[in-house]
């Protein structure tokens, strides 16, 4: 499968293959297709200069559409087979992050970046994300997987030990919460799935010191309510919600310490930089309305007096701010090439692209090597 560029073009069916990002083209028209179109490649629509034939394309599809087909970037090589390119994420690249929402076939409507900006260490943040998916294993949760038949909280004795009962409901919880002084207040709410308590106190801005943040206290002592009660289930130490308090104030201004950047000076050495003698340098960016809109890429070229050798710009159609970034790379770098210039320094603000070019992980760049 193909998508986001296209190298093989003699082989990829034009209508019924994922060669054009998000959609198949055969989709795109209102009404069928005749039973030769399957016999239709993208080569088709490629001139001998390895140019979209826009002409072509402007008879067959809208104009928008077409406008998505010119920023396909097109191979140089000749003869070259099929390539993989992951589809779903804007690089080309497979990512965990993309292929765990490939496998559940949606985007998480929850990002929890309310979780994940916490100034707490990452254990921290990743027993807070366990929480907000109900993973925790609780008296309730483990009857519901079969592995007891008590579900009741053997601290209070009183309610099941659910998540929320645990960090907020449970006698030892909330004598914790009232001696942090944090103004925490039930919402009355005791299913936790619609979050309001936890999501409320994780996003809270207000320094309670004026200088530890909320959500830092907030997400220890939840830490340290969790410690607290593990202990003394398998080893018997006895609750002291003082402590638990106590131990959360001084790791949230421990960490907040650590990772304060106010009191750090850099330390500045100078260093003296020039470009050498018959060194040229090849400055590229792109420019667009936004991602998948109309966009186009631009360069220049000095030489190591810093004049100018040439200058480019190019109109690509409707594309990604990374695709757009590497075919103004390639534009580049082929000028360069024909003016035969030897030493050639890149400089670009893409670091997917930079990547790209560097380790050679997909025929995506095969325009870059040839």
């Amino acid at each position: 499968m193909v998508a986001g560029g296209v190298w093989g073009e003699h082989y990829i069916s034009f209508w019924f293959d994922h060669w054009l990002k998000d959609k198949l083209l055969c989709d795109v028209l209102g009404s069928p297709l005749a039973d030769s179109a399957r016999f239709v490649k993208v080569a088709d629509f490629i001139t001998s200069n390895k140019e979209w034939n826009v002409g072509k394309l402007e008879e067959m599809l809208p104009k928008d559409v077409v406008d998505n087909v010119r920023a396909v970037p097109l191979s140089m090589e000749e003869d070259i087979q099929d390539g993989v390119f992951w589809r779903l994420s804007g690089t080309g690249e497979i990512t965990i992050k993309s292929a765990y929402e490939a496998c559940f076939f949606m985007q998480m409507e929850d990002n929890m970046n309310w979780i994940w900006n916490i100034s707490v260490p990452e254990k921290v943040r990743c027993f807070l994300w366990l929480i907000r998916k109900n993973k925790i294993l609780t008296n309730i949760e483990r009857v519901r997987r079969h592995l007891s038949d008590d579900h009741i909280c053997h601290i209070c004795n009183d309610e099941d030990e659910t998540v929320l009962h645990m960090v907020r409901d449970c006698t030892f919880a909330a004598l914790c919460w009232k001696n942090a002084a944090l103004g925490l207040a039930r919402t009355g709410d005791n299913s936790f799935n619609s979050l309001e308590w936890l999501r409320s106190h994780c996003q809270e801005k207000r320094d309670n010191t004026g200088r530890i943040p909320h959500a830092s206290i907030f997400a220890y002592i939840i830490w340290f309510i969790w410690k607290s009660r593990n202990a003394w289930i398998f080893e018997g130490v006895p609750l002291n919600a003082e402590r638990v308090v106590r131990n959360a104030y001084a790791q949230a201004e421990e960490y907040n310490v650590f990772t304060s950047t106010q009191d750090i000076k850099q330390l500045k050495v100078p260093k003296r930089i020039k470009w050498l003698p018959h060194c040229f340098k090849l400055n590229c960016d792109d420019s667009s309305w936004g991602s998948g809109r109309e966009a186009g890429a631009g360069g220049v070229i000095r030489n190591h007096k810093g004049e100018w050798i040439l200058r480019f710009t190019i109109n690509i159609g409707k594309a990604d701010n990374f695709n757009v970034e590497l075919r103004g790379l390639r534009q580049g770098l082929l000028l360069a090439r024909e003016l035969d210039l030897k030493r050639v320094i890149v400089e670009i603000d893409s670091e997917g692209v930079l990547r790209q070019s560097r380790t050679y992980t997909t025929n995506m760049v095969l325009p870059l090597e040839s």
